[in-house]
């Protein structure tokens, strides 16, 4: 399941070497097991990530909003044709999470 996560993140044109990347990883996999903390992402989703890395949630949520406008402001073509404009954090981890599932049904 992280590979497909991956693939379809680097695909997005975020960086491997950004530190929002690992975060967006393990947010989706969060809502992939629990769909319903995608819907609560600031007491629940960025809390949870922060806890796996010693991180405060905001310093977390920054980091994932750096890595989704780092692929924006670039061009990345493949971000700028699935999002009508810069998707926030929640927009892309349901945007990922969609695409898990479709690919690979559970």
């Amino acid at each position: 399941m992280r590979a497909e996560i991956e693939k379809i993140i680097t695909s997005l044109g975020i960086s491997e070497s950004l530190l929002g990347y690992k975060y967006i990883c393990l947010a989706v996999e969060m809502a992939l097991d629990d769909e319903e903390i995608i819907n609560n992402m600031i007491d629940r989703l960025y809390p949870a990530v922060a806890t796996s890395y010693g991180k405060t949630a905001s310093s977390v949520e920054r980091a994932m909003r750096h890595a989704v406008f780092t692929s924006w402001n670039k061009g990345n073509r493949v971000i700028c044709s699935a999002f009508e404009k810069k998707p926030d954090n929640f927009h892309l981890i349901r945007y990922i999470v969609d695409a898990v599932n479709q690919n690979c049904p559970m």
